[in-house]
């Protein structure tokens, strides 16, 4: 099991009461929504700080300091969100949805701002990855209704 599937795995379980998380053979694993996945794949890739630099890396630094900041959340293209996030990673989110990377990145192109916008209130990134991972489960359960 990589790392991705361990925090997945943290996700999920942390998402369900500490439940074991269901499993879904045809997606390849664990099954779970698109906006815990996010959350694991956020972790993955450093936390909300490691997705700033990647995010400066490609020129696009004022994109997501706008979904950090108070004011209105700037749009990512799907294409330029797949650009920046590390492949393995789209093709663990893929395989772990079922669905194909380009629906994917449409979803998560409209999803992650709202997420990195709810996991930084006031402006403020989380210390660290277990910060993020709690601001992140009480996200999921007020804005997606998840328990």
């Amino acid at each position: 099991m990589g790392l991705f599937d361990q925090l997945l795995g943290a996700v999920l379980s942390a998402g369900t009461g500490g439940q074991t998380p269901q499993t879904d053979p045809a997606a390849g694993g664990l099954a779970g929504t698109l906006p815990q996945i996010l959350m694991a794949a956020i972790a993955h890739e450093g936390g909300i700080s490691g997705l700033m630099q990647k995010f400066q890396s490609a020129g696009m630094g004022d994109v997501m300091s706008s979904w950090i900041g108070t004011g209105a959340n700037k749009p990512v293209s799907p294409a330029a969100l797949q650009q920046v996030l590390d492949p393995a990673t789209v093709q663990a989110i893929a395989e772990k949805t079922g669905l194909p990377i380009g629906e994917l990145m449409a979803q998560a192109s409209q999803q992650l701002p709202h997420m990195i916008d709810g996991l930084t209130p006031n402006g403020q990134v989380p210390p660290n990855n277990d910060a993020l991972l709690q601001a992140g489960l009480a996200l999921l359960k007020s804005r997606f209704g998840v328990a």
